[in-house]
């Protein structure tokens, strides 16, 4: 119980941290000019937004029309692929917490999809980095800090989900025909005699 507890809560953390990092635009912040005429840009996994009196928020793919190269369409894919592999985790995690709750032996599947899953993000968040055109002065803003730490928060959390839970309270029982150790099933979530082939 105490494991489904930690899991779920540091899913819980990273889901939050995740969603945070792919809906806020920014990932980036630039801000140039003087007080009465200052001009701010945050970038993020899909969009651009702008502010000088008032804010506007654009795509990348409208902000660069039809002249892309093969590494800006890399950027888009990474952060396309970021932002909606962060709402896939999110949903399988929060469905791997509940079973670990009321099915805990339907977890571990769930749970192990939603580990790689996790992993997968983080690479991609590396991959929409790296492709970045070089924009001076902008600087690293909070939304890429949450990613970064959201994916890999959602895998660990992820993980202790996945692990089977062995009652240790009782002790190990033994078989009621031989009176041997059994040995815990996870798939079954119960112990069982691997002599008799009895479950106890």
């Amino acid at each position: 119980m105490k494991r489904r507890g930690v899991g779920g809560v540091t899913v819980a953390v990273g889901a939050v941290l995740l969603l945070v990092g792919a809906l806020a635009p920014t990932w980036w912040a630039l801000s140039e000019g003087s007080h009465t005429t200052l001009v701010t840009a945050r970038l993020g996994l899909r969009t651009v937004e702008a502010c000088e009196r008032a804010c506007m928020s654009i795509s990348y793919s409208e902000l660069i029309g039809g002249a892309t190269t093969a590494r800006l369409k890399a950027f888009m894919a990474f952060g396309n692929m970021a932002f909606w592999g962060a709402l896939v985790a999110t949903a399988l995690g929060a469905l791997a917490v509940a079973l670990a709750f009321l099915r805990p032996h339907a977890a571990a599947p769930v749970a192990r999809i939603t580990m790689v899953l996790a992993l997968v993000l983080l690479l991609l968040a590396i991959a929409f980095v790296l492709t970045r055109v070089d924009i001076p002065g902008a600087g690293v803003g909070y939304a890429l800090i949450a990613y970064m730490l959201g994916a890999p928060t959602v895998g660990a959390g992820a993980w202790q989900l996945a692990r089977p839970e062995v009652p240790v309270a009782g002790g190990i029982p033994a078989c009621p025909r031989c009176q041997a150790p059994t040995e815990w099933e996870a798939q079954h979530a119960r112990f069982m005699c691997r002599g008799c082939g009895v479950y106890v």
